[in-house]
């Protein structure tokens, strides 16, 4: 079956967030494209194959970092911007309870 590419774009866009589609999923795209779900799962079978083949992995050897920055490079340095901003306010609070702890409180300077 030839596809569209109004259907393949729908079909890429909602790879980007769901690799792996479950039944309901499927159902509702397979609605709105026009396809039977089956059609949507074996389109989406299809899809991963061909992403772990430009990644040049073996199925088993994926790994979701490799997935992930495939899929949204700049997705994953906002959430690793954020990660660093965590870490950074983690680092102070301990420093501020090692302080406390130092000074005399006598809280646990690690928990």
């Amino acid at each position: 079956m030839d596809l569209s590419d109004n259907q393949i774009q729908i079909l890429e866009r909602t790879f980007k967030v769901f690799l792996y589609p479950d039944e309901t999923q499927r159902a509702h795209l397979g609605r709105e494209l026009g396809m039977q779900p089956q059609q949507i799962k074996f389109w989406f079978k299809n899809r991963r194959a061909q992403m772990r083949r430009c990644l040049c992995l073996k199925p088993w050897q994926a790994t979701d970092e490799q997935v992930d920055n495939h899929l949204s490079d700049s997705e994953n340095h906002e959430i690793d911007s954020e990660n660093d901003e965590i870490d950074s306010e983690n680092d102070e609070i301990h420093q501020d309870k090692f302080a406390m702890w130092v000074c005399g409180w006598r809280a646990d300077p690690l928990k």
